[in-house]
């Protein structure tokens, strides 16, 4: 995939403030993101149960702390349920925190690519996200 297609990136994340970063940084960079947001982990697992394998995103980017289900138990559910059906989507847990445990406890879930810290800048998408999914997608 060259940089002439664009990336399907799906934010889970219950902050309005968050989703309007991203929002404005999609634009002001121009990058090529067709970005999807779910307002929490129970959606978002909905939405991906009901997604073919050409609509599925290529990267699922999720907020730790979150109400109802936080990203750790999102990231048990979707590899439980989903995971096996889209095994090249990468997974990118996200938060402002910056606990040694929680970044640790990330990184070493099996089917996560990564933790990333917020706010997420558009240079991360150029050095990691887009040589990953073009590398997976060849």
């Amino acid at each position: 995939m060259s940089m002439k297609n664009k990336y399907r990136v799906l934010f889970i994340d219950d902050s309005k403030i968050d989703k309007s970063y991203i929002e404005t940084m999609l634009d002001i960079e121009a990058l090529p993101i067709i970005a999807q947001f779910s307002p929490n982990a129970l959606h978002a697992l909905e939405y991906l149960a009901d997604l073919g394998k050409d609509q599925f995103p290529q990267v699922l980017i999720i907020d730790i702390n979150m109400p109802l289900m936080n990203g750790f138990e999102f990231v048990k559910a979707y590899e439980e349920k989903i995971y096996s059906s889209h095994p090249e989507t990468l997974l990118f847990i996200s938060s402002s925190t910056y606990r040694l445990s929680e970044i640790e406890k990330a990184k070493n879930l099996t089917i996560v690519t990564d933790f990333i810290g917020k706010p997420i800048q558009s240079q991360f998408f150029h050095d990691v996200v887009f040589p990953m999914v073009d590398k997976i997608t060849v």
